[in-house]
């Protein structure tokens, strides 16, 4: 199957987005999914099954569900790490102290 070019750029700018955000957010795993054409993320932190899984289209609108997706996690009575933290790029995940 040929690719054609709005494709390619959609797959080049999903793949630098994973490239660039993989070292800012320790607790996720991100990938592109060329399938798709979507972002998706992976959270690695304590949580109940079935798990947590984020997708979406577009950068700014993964990271907001990333966020928000995380957050309720921490707050609900379930988790065992009730620490959201502010800032996905610069705090620590669930349950590591800033010395981490």
């Amino acid at each position: 199957m040929l690719i054609d070019s709005a494709d390619a750029a959609a797959d080049a700018a999903g793949m630098a987005f994973v490239k660039h955000w993989q070292q800012r957010v320790p607790y996720w795993w991100l990938m592109y999914s060329r399938r798709k054409r979507r972002l998706v993320a992976f959270y690695q932190g304590n949580c109940p099954p079935p798990g947590l899984v984020v997708e979406a289209a577009h950068p700014d609108e993964l990271l907001e569900r990333m966020s928000r997706e995380a957050q309720a996690l921490w707050r609900s009575p379930a988790s065992q790490t009730p620490q959201p933290h502010s800032s996905m790029e610069s705090s620590p995940g669930p349950g590591e102290g800033a010395g981490s």
